[in-house]
């Protein structure tokens, strides 16, 4: 071997493993062991006896599936880059870890039915060749670039701001975390005016990231002071809890390591915050993190794929009659497709059961939706990798991203998803904000080279 060589292990002529990349698959293998323990535990322990009478997360351990589903997680590790090198690879780490992994951890132990989570599995990798075959997509520049985003983004978040403070009533803010759901019907139709409704549902998920981030990244202590005190303000402006999430993603990203240490310091602090959740509810009984976060982020949506296997396998299917397709097909239900889910499954129209494309994309057009979703979803990713610059610290646009693509991947149906809740928009941003734009030193310090984020 030649002074400075990368050692290997050689198991056959064409199949040659360098050491580092067994090193860092045993780190993998050992992160998801630990992710998965944590998550199951919590399941198990708390989870399941909160909400199985109220929402069916009944625990019905079926060990053969268990250690099936552990199999295919295993099977599909390698579809995550052990670099965080390009924004899909910040997509595939949500999609797994908070969508596939969760998925299967309820398959064996609610005992879900095989045939639903096979077509899950399915769906998974229609998005991996979507997103990894090479379709060539050019890279999209758009000329204007420069301060554009900034003023973009600016201007939203100051319009939004101006009507709230100048027509919502006072007396109506309310900051109990717990009675949000009961205000939120107000907040919503106070930005129910022409296109400002889709303006307000941008501002806390993306436009706001983007200036207290970029302002974080100058260093413009002032002005990132206001816009991340605004960020926090929102929770009384659109009475949403998710609206917190950039905030609490922040730090986990800005003080992250570069390189191949950052996924797996972001999964263990993932894994970190369910476990203070679960303290928070074992030592004192304090159920609201617990519900907020683990249940609502981490089992939620993911039950909710199985179910709208099972509603809508019942009662026929959508067929895009509620979005895309609606002046061609009439549709054919009483209620939304969430509330019809809710009616099947909680017996009350009244709980707005979203869920991601994994589970939605089987009421559009059954199993082959699923696929044909993820194919869609993947082409959405390899989009984002053409147009996203690949000067910008991959920090500052995965806090920006974070949320949209949570919404896009596992919370809602694709469709509302990439078009009412900050997809495009932030596509938008990202193509006049990465253009001809001065990150500053510390961008420039923050990414080393093989560390960069690629939009190749």
């Amino acid at each position: 071997m030649a002074d400075g060589a990368t050692p290997t292990i050689v198991f056959h002529r064409s199949f040659i493993v360098p050491v580092e990349d067994l090193r860092w698959l045993m780190w993998n293998g050992g992160v998801l062991a630990f992710y998965w323990a944590v998550l199951a535990y919590c399941y198990v322990n708390s989870v399941s006896p909160i909400n199985a009478s109220d929402t069916q997360m009944y625990l019905r351990v079926n060990l053969i599936k268990v250690v099936e589903g552990i199999i295919w997680a295993i099977i599909f590790l390698p579809t995550i880059n052990t670099n965080w090198r390009r924004p899909s690879d910040l997509g595939f780490t949500i999609l797994y870890f908070l969508g596939l992994v969760p998925t299967l951890i309820i398959f064996g132990l609610a005992d879900q039915l095989r045939s639903t989570m096979y077509t899950i599995l399915a769906g998974y990798l229609a998005v991996y060749i979507g997103c990894r075959v090479p379709i060539r997509i050019p890279y999209i520049r758009l000329l204007q670039g420069g301060r554009s985003g900034i003023y973009l983004a600016a201007t939203g978040v100051l319009v939004v701001a101006a009507w709230f403070f100048t027509h919502a009533d006072r007396s109506s803010y309310n900051i109990d975390i717990g009675a949000m759901y009961d205000y939120r019907t107000d907040a919503v139709g106070l930005f129910d005016v022409g296109p400002l409704h889709k303006i307000a549902a941008w501002v806390p998920k993306v436009l706001n990231p983007f200036l207290f981030c970029f302002f974080l990244l100058r260093k413009k202590w002032t002005l990132f002071t206001l816009t991340f005190a605004f960020q926090l303000f929102s929770l009384v402006i659109f009475q949403q809890k998710s609206v917190l999430i950039p905030c609490l993603v922040l730090p986990l990203l800005y003080f992250a390591p570069a390189g191949r240490q950052a996924r797996i310091w972001f999964i263990f602090s993932l894994a970190a915050s369910i476990i203070v959740c679960e303290i928070f509810y074992e030592a004192y009984g304090f159920r609201f993190f617990l519900q907020f976060w683990t249940r609502r982020f981490f089992f939620v949506p993911q039950f909710l794929y199985f179910n709208y296997f099972d509603v809508f396998q019942k009662i026929g299917l959508v067929y895009f009659s509620d979005s895309l397709l609606k002046w061609i097909f009439h549709y054919p239900f009483l209620y939304p497709p969430g509330s019809m889910v809710s009616y099947y499954t909680f017996g009350s129209p009244d709980i707005n059961a979203n869920t991601g494309f994994l589970g939605a994309g089987y009421m559009e057009f059954g199993r082959i939706g699923v696929v044909v979703t993820g194919l869609i979803a993947g082409l959405v990713l390899k989009l984002f990798d053409r147009t996203v610059s690949s000067d910008i610290p991959m920090w500052f646009f995965s806090v920006v991203a974070f949320s949209p693509f949570m919404a896009m991947l596992v919370l809602q149906n694709f469709t509302i998803a990439i078009i009412g809740t900050g997809g495009v928009d932030m596509l938008l941003v990202l193509m006049l904000c990465t253009n001809n734009l001065d990150y500053g030193p510390r961008a420039k310090r923050s990414v080393s080279p093989g560390d960069e984020m690629h939009s190749g």
